[in-house]
């Protein structure tokens, strides 16, 4: 049988129960009500063994995700690009895999206890109802911050309390406690503003002139008949003596040996010429044969072929060579981004993005994805290029942004901190506070958020701490943060 799990007009999806045998083709039939149709010998099962999981650790964590799941078992997925993981219909990003083990990264999702689903997306999928992950968001108490049970306090407010429970921080899942405040307290932001970094982009460009071969064949004292027009070893149907051009073109066209061609035919003294011109890069063309055996004319009929330009093809390899490392091996003209991508990577353990685009030049765009300033330019080593005037031109078509570093202060009237690291932690801000002399007596509470978007377009805040004191401070305490580092941090005037 085969539970139907989804339909449209057009298409059934389905899954197989176990219940099949090995190599036998099997009937399709579909039943609508009364009517069926059949589809004969057309599904054939194997013996290919699907995901067999047998045990995942641990088995419980934050609904906020950011868990790290370890699942093991047997004929597990080899590759993490061809494992899927989903506890009930949360997928479960999978960071390693092979036939033993798989971890995962858990997403954000709503709490409650799901089923493990482990997929090879090339052999098929096993759901195991024992093995179960659970999403938890629980809160179990309340106390005030003195650590006493009391649940109460002043309609005035002021009192900080704290709520116990599981799942409130990603991703260890043990208790954490989260401290609030039943009335408002002050809150400033501190906020590091910076563009996003530029990824270095340089464009390597080569240009190389193709000649295409040009061949005069020139007929003398013809009167009647046909001829064959071979190249290289194969011969066109037969041609009447006095067809057009077009007529001839579409001969040489249609052999095997060439490409694209471009025929004129021209008057001569007692007969006609063909000139004849490959334009489809064959490069240097022998001699075009001509079979005369149908042809007839007058005494002294005569053909001749001659070669009046060389060809020359647009072709060959050429090297790459990243600063600090070996030359890439030989990359042919026409390589794809892929091919330039993989000669990189055998030179170079950075990882290089390539493009690749064509028109009167190959160019091929290297992306580097690494934040880390500008670099120096790509040199290219034309080794053994064919075809005339080759020319090569390396442009940096974007530079490369620093990383951002540096350390900065907080301060409260003369009162200020000593250096902070750029991407401080809110344990590392919040100990700082504290120990300045105006917010020794105070509540003071961190909280960093990540990735925010800047106030104008390209900006970004790698991180904001937001910073709740209690009780709140004057307004005329309250001080612009000061950065003691600025070569790599913009304070945004916002902030």
């Amino acid at each position: 049988s085969c539970t139907v799990v989804a339909a449209s007009q057009t298409m059934l999806t389905c899954i197989t129960s176990g219940n099949n045998t090995a190599g036998a083709a099997q009937d399709i039939v579909v039943a609508v009500g009364a009517l069926t149709s059949t589809l004969s010998s057309a599904l054939t099962f194997n013996t290919v063994v699907p995901p067999g999981p047998s045990a995942l650790s641990p088995s419980r964590g934050s609904a906020a995700g950011g868990q790290r799941v370890t699942i093991t078992g047997t004929s597990l997925p080899t590759n993490a690009s061809v494992a899927a993981v989903q506890f009930g219909a949360t997928p479960c990003r999978v960071v390693l895999s092979n036939a033993t083990a798989i971890e995962c990264i858990t997403a954000p999702s709503s709490p409650g206890t799901h089923n493990l689903t482990v997929a090879d997306l090339a052999l098929g999928s096993s759901t195991v109802s024992a093995l179960v992950f659970q999403y938890v968001l629980e809160v179990s108490k309340l106390t005030v911050a003195n650590g006493t049970n009391q649940t109460g306090g002043s309609l005035n407010g002021g009192t900080a309390v704290e709520v116990w429970g599981e799942g409130f921080v990603a991703p260890d899942g043990k208790s954490a406690k989260l401290v609030a405040q039943v009335s408002s307290m002050e809150v400033q932001v501190v906020g590091l503003c910076h563009d996003k970094p530029a990824l270095e982009t340089q464009a390597l460009t080569v240009l190389v002139n193709e000649v295409m071969e040009e061949q005069t064949i020139t007929f003398t004292n013809i009167t009647g008949g046909t001829f064959q027009l071979g190249v290289g070893g194969a011969l066109s149907s037969w041609i009447a003596w006095d067809a057009n051009k077009y007529l001839v073109q579409a001969a040489l066209d249609a052999l095997p040996t060439v490409r694209l061609t471009r025929v004129e035919r021209v008057l001569v003294a007692h007969g006609f010429a063909l000139q004849v011109q490959f334009r489809g890069k064959e490069g240097d063309v022998d001699n075009i044969a001509v079979n005369v055996t149908r042809l007839t004319g007058i005494t002294g009929a005569n053909v001749h072929i001659a070669e009046v330009v060389k060809g020359n093809a647009a072709g060959g390899t050429f090297r790459i060579v990243l600063p600090g490392a070996n030359a890439t091996r030989m990359v042919t003209l026409d390589a794809s981004a892929a091919d330039v991508e993989n000669a990189l990577r055998e030179v170079s353990a950075e990882d290089i993005a390539v493009t690749r685009s064509v028109g009167v030049a190959h160019v091929w765009t290297l992306e580097f994805q690494e934040v880390r300033g500008p670099r120096p330019l790509v040199t290219l080593l034309l080794t053994n290029l064919t075809g005339v005037g080759a020319t090569i031109n390396v442009t940096r078509v974007q530079a490369g942004s620093s990383s951002t570093n540096g350390t900065f202060t907080l301060g409260l009237g003369a009162d200020v901190t000593g250096p902070l690291p750029w991407n401080a932690d809110e344990d590392t801000v919040a100990a700082a506070l504290r120990a300045l002399p105006a917010l020794q007596q105070k509540t003071v509470s961190v909280f960093r958020v990540d990735g925010a978007d800047g106030p104008v377009m390209n900006r970004k805040f790698p991180f904001q701490w937001r910073v709740g004191i209690w009780p709140p401070l004057a307004f005329a305490q309250a001080q612009s943060a000061r950065c003691a580092d600025p070569r790599y941090i913009d304070w945004d005037p916002q902030a």
